[in-house]
């Protein structure tokens, strides 16, 4: 068997001299295999991630069967359910609130809140939706009178990117986007509309104010959640007044 291979081995030395392929060459011939292979493996790896990233995203997003469907929720954290039964998937989010409901949850505290469905908190409902891929992308909409201060606030923070358009970062690989009404982005498809019921609690902002930077903006939306004031909260009243008059216009004007 040594002999057989020590004659092979040979033989195949002989075939190579004769081609004016030396040892040396050879070995740099198969150092370029190699690196060619390496390469094509690389590239083949990049086109499954990307491939993956577009069915867990824009390839998977669902939008509305119905020309536009609006929701009323009690609870703002229950807006998570209200999606979920809803069947949203891969959405881009306009949330208009004083407060953006991002906050953390370890993925561990992730799974078992999304298993009961209803342990969720007003502060971190959106962070779940984000991470069931239920949403993909977020611009909040913060009240005039509080954006200064919220700019403030996040330009101290080295993650957030801030300029005339607002503030952006990016969480757990997903954009995150804050602005004024003003600032409203263009955006390229139907969006989902959320409506925290503590943006009308100030006085800078109106239902109507709203309806119009929309149709400037030429936004289109085919879902609206609502959250219903908290009679114990400031702005009770004025608050349950602009959310009767938004649902009566964007009614209006779909």
């Amino acid at each position: 068997m040594k002999m057989r291979r020590k004659y092979a081995g040979w033989n195949q030395y002989c075939k190579d001299r004769a081609r004016g392929i030396t040892p040396s060459l050879a070995r740099q011939k198969l150092a370029t295999q190699i690196e060619t292979a390496v390469i094509t493996l690389v590239i083949l790896l990049a086109l499954v991630s990307v491939v993956g990233m577009w069915r867990s995203g824009i390839g998977s997003r669902v939008f509305s069967k119905n020309k536009v469907t609006m929701i009323k929720i009690d609870h703002e954290r229950d807006v998570y359910m209200a999606w979920k039964s809803g069947g949203v998937k891969g959405r881009t989010v306009i949330h208009f609130g004083k407060h953006m409901p991002v906050k953390k949850i370890s993925q561990g505290d992730l799974k078992m809140l999304l298993k009961e469905d209803g342990n969720l908190k007003n502060d971190n409902y959106l962070y779940a939706a984000l991470r069931s891929n239920h949403i993909r992308r977020i611009f909040g909409v913060v009240p005039d009178s509080e954006w200064p201060k919220v700019k403030k606030l996040l330009s101290a923070r080295r993650r957030f990117t801030v300029d005339e358009k607002g503030a952006s970062t990016w969480m757990d690989g997903l954009p995150l986007h804050s602005g004024s009404l003003a600032k409203l982005p263009q955006v390229n498809e139907p969006v989902v509309l959320n409506f925290s019921a503590d943006y009308f609690v100030e006085k800078d902002t109106s239902a109507r104010a709203v309806v119009e930077q929309l149709k400037k903006s030429g936004i289109e939306f085919d879902l609206v959640t609502i959250t219903a004031p908290s009679t114990k909260k400031p702005g009770y009243r004025r608050a349950s007044a602009e959310i009767k008059k938004l649902r009566s216009l964007l009614a209006k004007d779909k």
